[in-house]
């Protein structure tokens, strides 16, 4: 476990190996050796807060094979047998799930691969780096392809138009042509059910009025939708709630901002959306600043 104690041990090597002092975490580990003995396993383990941008994650795993090294130097090797083949890589492990998630999708397992993409797309969603920025279009695409072939149509053309986003922020050609593509079969199919296209018109009606600063008739049209939302959660229930929310915010009206952006985030765990989750709770963070301001 990565507790207190843990990380008064860790933290000055630490910041010895950032400061490339080889002589100074030479002798802190030759002093420290037993203490470091009897937490093999919280060494062999990237600590969470690491996981959280690719970039750390990657020069944490260096030093503690570093670390692992300067220990065998001094007569103890364990560390360096346990990393051997299982250092935790993120960005290695990452692109090995996105591979098991495509193999299952291509024989037909598409929940199965769902599942593993959605943990994916939950770590993803709290990391940064160009790895990150490869990684994130792919997984929403092959989420979107997946949805799409078990005939949740709004669902795949949610995910798609995110991946086709991700990929454009990046400059990702191939992704651009490659979801640009996608989409276009998606919306067919979306169009030819009259309800859902029309709720999909409606909520691009709402986004517009929105963005052009027209909140009390975007307010009004929002209402009318959330209204007339299905009883099931689907795809468009974040966006709607989402959207709404926003709208309260600007108009001031904190307690609807609040209350139907915390609706969004559900409904985005309710249909396995964790862009939703993330682009919400993030929303939600602005609301409760501005309420702490009042």
């Amino acid at each position: 476990m990565h507790d207190e104690a843990y990380f008064e041990l860790i933290t000055p090597l630490w910041h010895l190996y950032l400061a490339q002092d080889e002589a100074g975490i030479r002798a802190a580990v030759a002093a420290q050796r037993h203490a470091l003995e009897v937490r093999i396993e919280d060494l062999a383990k990237v600590p969470d807060e690491a996981l959280k941008r690719a970039d750390v994650a990657n020069a944490w795993v260096q030093f503690v094979l570093f670390l692992a090294q300067l220990l065998a130097d001094v007569g103890f090797s364990d560390l360096q047998d346990r990393l051997m083949d299982t250092t935790d890589n993120p960005i290695d492990r990452w692109y090995d799930d996105l591979a098991a998630a495509d193999r299952m999708r291509a024989e037909g397992a598409y929940a199965a691969s769902s599942e593993k993409l959605s943990v994916l797309l939950d770590e993803l969603s709290n990391s940064t780096g160009s790895a990150v920025d490869r990684l994130l279009p792919m997984t929403l695409g092959l989420l979107g392809a997946n949805a799409f072939d078990t005939n949740d149509v709004a669902r795949a053309l949610t995910l798609t138009e995110q991946a086709l986003a991700a990929s454009e922020a990046t400059g990702d050609a191939d992704g651009v042509r490659t979801y640009s593509e996608n989409l276009a079969t998606i919306r067919a199919a979306a169009d030819a059910d009259d309800a859902m296209s029309e709720l999909r018109r409606r909520l691009a009606r709402g986004q517009v009025l929105h963005d052009s600063g027209r909140l009390d008739e975007a307010r009004q049209l929002l209402e009318s939708v959330v209204d007339g939302l299905p009883a099931a959660p689907c795809t468009y229930h974040p966006k709607a709630f989402g959207l709404l929310g926003m709208i309260a915010y600007r108009l001031g009206d904190l307690d609807v901002a609040e209350s139907t952006t915390r609706r969004a985030i559900d409904a985005g765990r309710a249909v396995d959306d964790q862009g939703a989750v993330v682009i919400y709770s993030a929303n939600l963070s602005v609301i409760d600043r501005a309420r702490d301001r009042e």
